[in-house]
C-alpha cells in the first residue's frame, strides 16, 4: 500500500483551469475533459515519457482520464513534444495556449520533459520530493 503522503491531493477534484499566457482553459471538470494528450508518431522516448506522466498526474489531480493519442481526433489538443527553434537550444522550453490548444514543448532531447513538468508544477500544483515521492494539488 502507498504511503499516505505519496499522492495527497488537497483539493475537490472539480475543475483544473490552466492559466498559461493570460489565456485560461478548462482542462477537466467533474472528472472529464475534452481533451487529449497529442504526442507524434516519430517522438522521441523523453517526449513520451512527458506524454504519459502528463496523463497520469493530470488524472491524479482530475479524476479525468486524458488519452494519449498521435492525432486529435476532434477532441481538443494539449500537444506534447518538440519545438524546433534555435533560439530555445537543447532545453529551452514553451508553454502557451493557442485558441483551446495547450502547447507544451521545447528543444531536443529534454525540453518538451521541462516544458510537462514546469506545468505540473507551476499550474497544476504537484511536487516532487524524491524520486518515488510526489505531491499533487491545484488551486
Amino acid at each position: 500500500m502507498p504511503s499516505p503522503m505519496r499522492y495527497v491531493a488537497l483539493f475537490a477534484p472539480i475543475a483544473l483551469l490552466a492559466s498559461v499566457a493570460h489565456a485560461e482553459l478548462k482542462l477537466a471538470s467533474q472528472g472529464k475533459t475534452d481533451y487529449a494528450i497529442i504526442v507524434a508518431p516519430d517522438a522521441i522516448a523523453s517526449e513520451k515519457t512527458a506524454a504519459r506522466e502528463l496523463a497520469e498526474l493530470l488524472k491524479q489531480a482530475t479524476g479525468a482520464d486524458f488519452p494519449v493519442r498521435a492525432e486529435a481526433d476532434g477532441a481538443k489538443q494539449i500537444l506534447v513534444g518538440p519545438k524546433q527553434s534555435a533560439d530555445l537550444g537543447h532545453d529551452g522550453i514553451v508553454i502557451k495556449t493557442s485558441g483551446d490548444t495547450l502547447i507544451l514543448s521545447g528543444g531536443r532531447p529534454r525540453g518538451t520533459l521541462y516544458s510537462v513538468y514546469t506545468f505540473l508544477e507551476d499550474v497544476v500544483g504537484v511536487r516532487w520530493w524524491t524520486s518515488t515521492e510526489r505531491h499533487a494539488t491545484s488551486s
